[in-house]
């Protein structure tokens, strides 16, 4: 547990971008993405993103029909990465030539892992406009009815959605 929070938190600046194709950067990832990620995210250009260090995932660059390697940004400031990652989420879909751009947390596997058995009740809680947020390491915090409930597993919140009262759709047919 110990080596997996210190990996997590050796992580707290970076931020994994997708969508980018292949070779884009043309060789120079930082220069690449300090000019792009303002101009996408909306972001003030005259503040500096400060990239310390930019790189693809490691392994074989895949073939042109398949999904592109992950850009791995390390920023100086978390507070940057902070702007980054809300300035994706307000703009809800990112797209560059016509691909679209994701942006997301920097984490290790195991922990993408542990909050990725989540997504079903996430799903759920979506569906029937439930308040939730997912916080450090995995832990589901779900506001309902002003109250406030934090869950370390998926099977807490199913237990707590199986005892709430029945959705109940109403379609309007129009003729």
């Amino acid at each position: 547990d110990r080596i997996d929070d210190l990996e997590n938190r050796s992580r707290r600046n970076n931020v994994r971008i997708l969508g980018f194709p292949e070779g884009a950067e043309e060789g120079n990832p930082i220069a690449f993405l300090s000019t792009i990620l303002p101009e996408l995210l909306g972001l003030d250009p005259v503040v500096p993103l400060d990239i310390e260090r930019a790189h693809r995932s490691l392994g074989p660059r895949p073939p042109p029909d398949h999904r592109p390697r992950a850009f791995i940004v390390q920023l100086l400031r978390c507070t940057i990465r902070e702007k980054i990652l809300r300035a994706a989420r307000e703009k809800d879909k990112v797209i560059w030539r016509d691909k679209k751009i994701s942006f997301y947390p920097d984490l290790s596997k195991d922990l993408q892992q542990r909050r990725q058995r989540f997504a079903e009740a996430r799903q759920q809680l979506q569906d029937r406009g439930i308040r939730y947020g997912m916080f450090y390491p995995a832990t589901l915090k779900v506001t309902y009815n002003g109250v406030t409930s934090a869950y370390s597993s998926p099977e807490e919140v199913l237990n707590f959605l199986k005892s709430l009262p029945p959705v109940i759709f109403l379609v309007q047919l129009s003729y």
